[in-house]
C-alpha cells in the first residue's frame, strides 16, 4: 500500500462536506455556550439586584469596608469577589454589573478575580489529580488580594483615556512594528 496515498477515512471524519455544515455546527456550539453563560449570568445578576434592592449590600458593606478599602473598592464589591471565589468569573461579572463601579475599580476587581475564581471546582480537580491541596485556594486568594492592593497603590485614580502603550498613542500602531523593532 502506498504511504503517500490520501487517507480517505480521515477526510471523511474531519473534513466537512459543505461549508453549511461548518456554520451549523458552530451555531449549535455557540448556542450551547450562550445558554450555559445565560444560566449563570441571569440568576446571579437578578439575585444581586434583589440583594441591592432590599438593602443587603448596604448592610454588609460596612463589614467588608476595611478590606475593600485596601483594594480601593467599595464594601459592596465584596459580593463580586465572593461570587468569583465560589462560582466563576461570569458570576462575578453579573454581580459587578449591578454595583456602580469606576473603570479603575473594575480593573482591580478583574485582576483579583483573575487570580482566584471557581475555587471549589478548580481546587477539587487539582486535589483529584493529586496536584494540589486546599492551601492552593488560600494562596490564590491571598496573592489576588496582594496584587489588588499593589494595583490600588500604583494605579492612577482616573484611568480613562490613559494610553499605556506608546506605539498605540502614535496612531500608527501595528503588532508587526512592535515585534520588528
Amino acid at each position: 500500500m502506498n504511504s503517500n496515498a490520501p487517507n480517505h477515512q480521515f477526510e471523511k471524519n474531519f473534513v466537512p462536506n459543505r461549508w453549511q455544515d461548518v456554520f451549523i455546527n458552530a451555531g449549535k456550539q455557540a448556542l450551547k455556550v450562550s445558554w450555559m453563560l445565560l444560566k449563570i449570568y441571569i440568576p446571579v445578576s437578578l439575585f444581586t439586584a434583589f440583594l441591592d434592592r432590599i438593602g443587603f449590600l448596604t448592610f454588609i458593606a460596612p463589614f467588608f469596608e476595611p478590606l475593600m478599602k485596601l483594594l480601593g473598592l467599595p464594601g459592596e464589591a465584596a459580593l463580586v469577589l465572593i461570587a468569583a471565589y465560589v462560582n466563576n468569573l461570569f458570576a462575578a461579572l453579573a454581580a459587578a454589573s449591578v454595583i456602580d463601579l469606576t473603570f479603575r475599580q473594575i480593573t482591580i476587581i478583574a485582576i483579583v478575580t483573575g487570580f482566584a475564581h471557581n475555587l471549589f471546582i478548580e481546587t477539587g480537580v487539582l486535589m483529584k489529580l493529586k496536584m494540589g491541596r486546599i492551601g492552593i485556594a488560600f494562596s490564590r486568594i491571598i496573592f489576588g488580594l496582594l496584587v489588588g492592593f499593589i494595583m490600588n497603590l500604583i494605579m492612577p485614580e482616573d484611568v480613562r483615556g490613559i494610553v499605556l502603550n506608546p506605539y498605540a498613542a502614535a496612531g500608527d500602531f501595528s503588532w508587526m512594528n512592535l515585534f520588528l523593532k
